[in-house]
């Protein structure tokens, strides 16, 4: 059944983390079933949630599409992504430390490239996410990609990923199109560690999020 409304990114973080007691969740890609669900609002509050309980959080802005994730957290789109992928920028300079949140760290989408299924599913960003993950400097990595019916690129970032995370707005996404979404992912053998459904109400300052999860983990 679903648990009853969440106040705060703090309990979703929590519930991810539980949700991977067994093998802990590392890493993980954030997509939504269609554009404007609020997905990368949900990637930078979940990774400053993280942040704040203590966790090295690396938050990657992989929509290279439409970047939100600068914005969000108020950064620059100066190098990013693309750069490291396309012209052999080090990732290490690409990494941005976020001012105001000790733990955070960011890397933004870059130049928005002609074809960034091409490079998201290159050998280089395989290559990238290992060493990334092996360093073990960091105790989470989010991934922000695009709107997974759409585009390739979140299913092709999911395998290398412990699951994915979806966002949906209530009342926008249909219930049998998020059926098919969840269905689809996992028969690319991704899990999906939990659905965030996200119900913001712009006029007033409280978000609520209400999440259910599966248990179909690996």
């Amino acid at each position: 059944g679903a648990s009853p409304f969440l106040e705060s990114f703090r309990s979703l973080n929590t519930n991810i983390k539980l949700l991977g007691s067994d093998t802990s969740i590392r890493s993980f890609v954030i997509s939504s079933s269609i554009p404007s669900e609020g997905k990368s609002t949900v990637s930078c509050h979940l990774a400053q949630a993280a942040a704040a309980m203590e966790q090295k959080v690396l938050l990657i802005d992989a929509d290279l599409r439409r970047p939100q994730v600068h914005r969000w957290i108020g950064i620059d789109n100066n190098e990013g992504l693309s750069n490291v992928l396309a012209t052999g920028l080090d990732v290490e300079d690409a990494i941005v430390k976020v001012p105001q949140w000790d733990n955070l760290s960011v890397i933004t989408a870059g130049d928005i490239p002609p074809d960034p299924t091409r490079l998201l599913s290159s050998q280089k960003m395989y290559a990238l996410m290992e060493r990334l993950r092996s360093s073990r400097k960091y105790d989470l990595i989010i991934y922000d990609t695009p709107p997974i019916l759409g585009f390739a690129d979140g299913r092709i970032l999911s395998n290398r990923t412990d699951g994915v995370v979806l966002v949906v707005r209530i009342g926008k996404t249909d219930r049998s199109l998020l059926k098919q979404n969840i269905e689809n992912i996992q028969m690319s053998n991704v899990p999906v560690l939990g659905v965030v459904a996200n119900q913001v109400n712009r006029t007033s300052s409280s978000h609520h999020y209400y999440t259910h999860y599966y248990a179909d983990r690996k």
